[in-house]
């Protein structure tokens, strides 16, 4: 032994002995936020010892292999770092592991080693927290996501199963949040989002959970729930944090939510069946008016998966030729005779039979599908105009009618239209687009140049079911409408209610100072057609006349030249 040549102590102190686990991982492994993990390998799949097996959270284990074993070959060579630093220590090696000079260099390899190691596991500790943020946060409103949720409900419906109790789950939609983003820009659609996650956050328990899952989305889970209307006291907590507005960018934004509410009907209920149930019935509140919250029930889910088969079978219905065409005369009042027909589309279900257009409307809306039922329609009227052109001359009706979706109003629909024209050889003299006051509320800006684009090709444009929506005189001086059309709420009643009849009256006179023809719907009786008539309604079209009916009878209807009763 050399005393002379000896090391002093190997600075091992550089060499990482423990990690704090990341506060990311806490709330899925059970494990403390800062416990002390040894660096040992504890065994050959979990060589940090980081209990990732406990973690519950599967999509993390793969991405942390490659990692994992990185640092156990790291590890490995610690350890045979750290027993040769003890045996130099110790002034206890062999002869043939060092000569003469080479224990300072051993020191300096030592001390390098520690410094890379550190380093490494520096960052791999970085790269731990933030993958895990990534994969388990929102990133905006730092919120658990959607991953991390379904965690902690999992967790959740554990515990209330020794307990025999009950969790509730809120989903929640904010109401017109895109209105927010196109007027006053994403930024501030941010700063909304944001500011709601905290009221949010301040509206429920610290036990617990509110998540984000992205755009307008968010939801609640909440434990020991003894009762629905407990679920219920929530919502309306929720909903009275909103209610005050926010002030963003200056500005005053007010913000409500659709919120949906389920609670574990079951021991056996799974944390994606109950945030299903929970948003099924968020669509309820949704179709009910917004602002508004529902609870799940048994029908809910009936009828979504009533709503998903119609769905599934009207994407056939085109291609298997189940839809049709009927078409329902417009008469000019006075003469009684036929000026226009209206195109109205029928489903013919092979297994249900006739399936009322106000079931499958709204189901082709929601899902896209009134896009290409839409041109369908449009070419099937077109061509069919074009038929009784031909067939019967100046007998043929004037114009077909054809309704238009918000959906189908893009910026080549003025191009698709004169494609179709083209293609039945109709002129667009011979085509009357009806549109609803929806379209113009929703898209105003939008719409107002396709509009005027379709007047100048010289195709009428129609104002439908005027009287029930905001029913703005603004639209009718501002957009291009050629007639208007009397919703049949206000003709069904226009003998008998006199508030009913001074509305009509109204609207009549105001349409012909604008120049516009005027159209009672829903006609049904001989005493709503005089009335109509005497208070001045040029057109009209209901049961008391026709009913829809094929393009055979149409054309037989036409022949005869009149359709007195």
């Amino acid at each position: 032994m050399r005393a002379s040549t000896m090391p002093g102590p190997v600075p091992t102190r550089r060499l990482h002995q423990s990690l704090t686990l990341p506060a990311a991982f806490s709330a899925l492994g059970g494990i403390a936020a800062g416990a002390g993990i040894a660096l040992a390998v504890s065994s050959p799949g979990d060589p940090l010892g980081l209990g990732l097996a406990s973690l519950g959270a599967a999509a993390l284990v793969p991405a942390w292999r490659g990692v994992i074993a990185m640092r156990g070959r790291i590890l490995e060579e610690v350890g045979r770092v750290q027993t040769a630093a003890s045996a130099l220590a110790q002034g206890v090696f062999s002869k043939d592991a060092f000569t003469p000079g080479s224990g300072s260099r051993r020191i300096q390899e030592l001390e390098t080693l520690g410094d890379t190691l550190n380093a490494v596991a520096g960052h791999m500790e970085a790269q731990v927290t933030e993958l895990a943020a990534q994969a388990f946060y929102d990133p905006l409103t730092k919120l658990p996501n959607r991953a991390l949720f379904l965690d902690r409900l999992e967790r959740m419906l554990t515990r209330v199963k020794r307990r025999k109790g009950s969790v509730a789950v809120l989903f929640l939609d904010l109401d017109n949040f895109k209105l927010v983003n196109d007027s006053l820009g994403h930024d501030v659609g941010d700063q909304l989002l944001l500011a709601v996650a905290r009221r949010l956050q301040g509206s429920v328990r610290a036990e617990d959970t509110v998540a984000r899952f992205g755009g307008d989305e968010f939801a609640i889970a909440a434990g020991d729930v003894a009762q629905p209307s407990d679920a219920t006291r929530i919502a309306a907590r929720v909903a009275e944090h909103l209610t005050a507005p926010f002030t963003l960018d200056g500005q005053e934004v007010y913000a409500s939510s659709s919120v949906g509410i389920a609670l574990n009907r079951s021991e056996h209920d799974r944390p994606d069946s109950l945030l299903r149930d929970a948003d099924t019935a968020m669509y309820k509140a949704k179709v009910n008016g917004k602002a508004r919250f529902e609870l799940f029930s048994q029908d809910m889910q009936n009828q979504t998966a009533e709503r998903l088969r119609l769905e599934t079978d009207l994407r056939r219905a085109v291609e298997r030729s189940e839809l049709q065409l009927h078409y329902q005369p417009v008469v000019e009042l006075h003469s009684r005779q036929i000026v226009e027909v209206e195109a109205l589309v029928r489903w013919e279900h092979p297994r249900r039979g006739f399936i009322s257009p106000a079931e499958f409307i709204p189901v082709a809306e929601e899902s896209g599908l009134i896009g290409p039922i839409g041109r369908w329609v449009l070419g099937q009227a077109c061509r069919q105009a074009r038929a009784w052109r031909d067939e019967l001359g100046p007998r043929a009706p004037a114009k077909v009618s054809v309704n238009l979706s918000a959906r189908q109003f893009s910026p080549s629909l003025v191009k698709e239209i004169q494609q179709v024209l083209r293609d039945a050889g109709l002129g667009p003299e011979g085509l009357k687009l009806e549109i609803t006051e929806g379209i113009l509320m929703r898209s105003e800006a939008s719409t107002f140049a396709t509009l005027f684009e379709l007047k100048d090709l010289r195709i009428d444009l129609a104002l439908d079911d005027f009287g029930v929506g905001y029913s703005s005189l603004a639209y009718l001086k501002r957009f291009p409408f050629s007639s208007l059309k009397i919703d049949r709420s206000f003709v069904q009643r226009v003998g008998r209610d006199p508030e009913d009849a001074a509305i009509v009256r109204a609207i009549i006179t105001i349409a012909k100072a604008l120049h516009m023809n005027i159209v009672g719907e829903g006609i049904e009786t001989v005493d709503q057609y005089e009335h109509l008539l005497a208070l001045g309604c040029d057109r009209g079209q209901g049961y008391y006349f026709a009913r829809p009916m094929t393009a055979h009878a149409v054309g037989e209807l036409l022949r005869a030249g009149s359709h007195r009763r």
